[in-house]
């Protein structure tokens, strides 16, 4: 028998209160993209935007949507003896509802996994945009076109990769990020449209979790309020998805106006656990801008990623070079004189990047390989405050005070800085 010990999320850290709303858009037929190794073709993307809110404001909670995507049906991964208990789960987590709030604004995971992370930099006073990626590589997403209102939507579910080495996963995997790469592209397309027009989009129909009333102000209060200048956007991921900020860094894909390269658009990245295996795959090369990388300790002991990762950023192509070198000077993420750093904090493993040590049983973490021995809490805070003093560090106006000490190794017990 176990105990569920949490039934929501903990509130966010930082100085404002956070709303968030779900946003399925539909994709202009010029832009969908149907590839050989994906079974669907892109007609629309679905992401959680995360907003602050103004402090002084009255909030309340809203139900319109649940943490755990099992109300979409239940994925098709959940079978086998160490799935059971995510099945039996299922009808308990379908009551855990988010932290959302309404108000005046101020790989095998879902678009809601993320929301401690991804609300607690919101609290900042940054506005972040948490996509469902369509590639087979959630584990489980519902597909609803907003501009056909009898639409009832078909299932995507996950799709394991069988064999890591053959010719068929090099092909998966670029898919995948371009894929993905086209959805982040689409979902900027929608922020500029919000912050330029007020609306998500003025030529393709949209959708939201909100109550009509709710989203059309939202929308309007954001409207010439977000800084979408190209070269000010911040990129992020976790795992795979830290895979795909290597590849978007190195990419020769234009914009969607076709102006510059995509590449262009971002200042900064912050990557969770990079899995390097799709890195080194496919040669992609070190990142092109100011980066922070937050290895678990899980993946810090893990010896082939963990050797993969020192390899590509110290570039060690002769031992005799890296002798001469400095520590700094191996650190070559970026081809500027920004800061970059990589930290571990001991005791995590990989799910501490999301909300599952906090919400799952740990009888249910075991099963799944998942032997938390960090508070799950501390993780996440210590993830947050990293991660907003880089951003603040890299030259985003944020709120809150400066907190230099979490950006230095062994300041905060068990956080040390390895590379």
């Amino acid at each position: 028998m176990f105990q569920f010990t949490s039934t929501s999320l903990p509130e966010y850290e930082g100085p404002l209160r956070v709303g968030s709303v779900v946003i399925e858009t539909s994709v202009p037929e010029e832009l969908r993209c149907q590839l050989p190794s994906i079974e669907h073709e892109m007609k629309t993307v679905k992401l959680r935007m995360f907003y602050p809110l103004l402090p002084n404001k009255d909030v309340r909670r809203r139900k319109d949507e649940l943490w755990l995507p099992f109300n979409e049906g239940v994925p098709q991964i959940a079978k086998g003896f160490k799935w059971w208990m995510i099945r039996a789960c299922a009808s308990w987590f379908s009551k855990t509802s988010l932290p959302v709030y309404d108000g005046d604004i101020y790989q095998d995971s879902s678009r809601n996994v993320y929301s401690s992370l991804c609300g607690n930099i919101s609290s900042y006073g940054i506005v972040v945009l948490a996509l469902e990626h369509r590639d087979q590589t959630a584990i489980i997403s519902t597909v609803r076109d907003p501009a056909d209102p009898d639409d009832k939507g078909y299932l995507l579910q996950y799709h394991e990769i069988k064999d890591f080495y053959s010719d068929s996963t090099v092909a998966l995997h670029k898919d995948r990020f371009f894929f993905r790469e086209r959805e982040i592209q689409l979902a900027m397309k929608m922020i500029r449209s919000i912050n330029e027009h007020g609306v998500p989009s003025l030529d393709t129909a949209y959708s939201c979790s909100a109550d009509p009333k709710l989203y059309t102000r939202l929308f309007e209060s954001l409207k010439g309020r977000l800084n979408t200048t190209k070269g000010e956007i911040l990129l992020s991921g976790h795992s795979f998805g830290a895979a795909t900020c290597a590849y978007i860094t190195n990419s020769s894909t234009p914009s969607l106006n076709h102006n510059y390269l995509h590449r262009e658009e971002y200042k900064c990245a912050i990557l969770y656990d990079i899995w390097m295996f799709p890195v080194r795959q496919l040669n992609i090369q070190k990142i092109r801008y100011p980066t922070l990388m937050i290895i678990s300790y899980e993946f810090h002991r893990w010896t082939d990623n963990y050797e993969a990762l020192k390899t590509w950023l110290l570039d060690r192509e002769s031992e005799s070079q890296i002798g001469q070198e400095s520590a700094a000077d191996k650190l070559d993420i970026v081809s500027n004189e920004k800061t970059s750093h990589v930290f571990v904090l001991n005791g995590t493993v990989h799910a501490n990047q999301s909300d599952l040590p906090i919400l799952l049983p740990s009888m249910v973490l075991k099963i799944l390989k998942g032997k938390v021995k960090a508070d799950p809490y501390e993780a996440v805070k210590i993830n947050t405050r990293s991660s907003v003093q880089f951003l603040r560090e890299n030259g985003i106006k944020i709120q809150g005070e400066n907190d230099p000490d979490c950006l230095r190794s062994e300041v905060i017990p068990g956080w040390e800085k390895i590379i």
